[in-house]
């Protein structure tokens, strides 16, 4: 039982850290404007991690499924 419930928080903590983390890199890229989208400027690189990191870590339904289960 304890084990479930330690699973079901690091899914969300999880989830918490990647929806921080691509809410203030958007924000980011948002006050660099259209040079955001270049890949010369490292706000580019962050974004592109920024969706890896949520893409490799799950999709959030299936995430908030293994929480749950």
């Amino acid at each position: 039982m304890r084990d479930r419930i330690c699973e079901g928080r690091k899914v969300f903590g999880q989830q918490v850290a990647a929806f921080q983390n691509t809410k203030f890199v958007l924000g980011c890229l948002q006050l660099h404007g259209g040079y955001g989208y270049t890949t010369e400027y490292p706000i580019a690189r962050f974004y592109e991690y920024t969706r890896v990191i949520r893409i490799c870590g799950g999709a959030s339904e299936v995430m908030k499924l293994r929480g749950c289960g």
